[in-house]
């Protein structure tokens, strides 16, 4: 499921994932709040949905195997 995607997300990754979830401020703010680039913010975040669409994809094949 979703919830457990995210969780298995590297830290870095999980945290720019959830922060532009929210939706707070844009992203040189939020990426300031995590203490790192707006440029390696905008890539985390990039990877982070990259490896959820695997993981998620992966799962479906499984449950319908």
């Amino acid at each position: 499921d979703i919830v457990s995607a995210v969780e298995s997300l590297p830290p870095g990754r999980r945290a720019a994932l959830v922060a532009e979830m929210s939706d707070e401020g844009d992203q040189a703010q939020r990426a300031a709040t995590l203490g790192i680039s707006l440029a390696t913010y905008r890539t985390r975040v990039h990877r982070a949905r990259q490896q959820m669409r695997a993981r998620l994809r992966m799962q479906e094949r499984l449950d319908a195997a």
